[in-house]
């Protein structure tokens, strides 16, 4: 886990109870966000070799936060 409060990375997380395979994800520098519906702060990278998990305390704008973290995300687990 990297962050506390205001944002939380979890590597490794399991996919996602709530996505279901022909859910729309937020493409963002490569790396496809799934939005969990129920809970607005929770965001989920989805690559080929693993989930990243992210919560984004509302008092930061969600798009660039994952903008900035796509990046590392794609090197990461590309």
């Amino acid at each position: 886990m990297w962050g506390s409060a205001e944002i939380a990375l979890r590597c490794g997380v399991p996919r996602p109870a709530r996505m279901a395979a022909t859910d729309q994800l937020a493409e963002l520098d490569g790396v496809g966000w799934f939005a969990d519906p129920t809970v607005p702060t929770l965001f989920t990278a989805v690559t080929s070799t693993a989930y990243v998990e992210v919560t984004i305390a509302r008092t930061h704008e969600a798009t660039g936060v994952l903008m900035e973290l796509s990046g590392p995300v794609k090197k990461a687990t590309g």
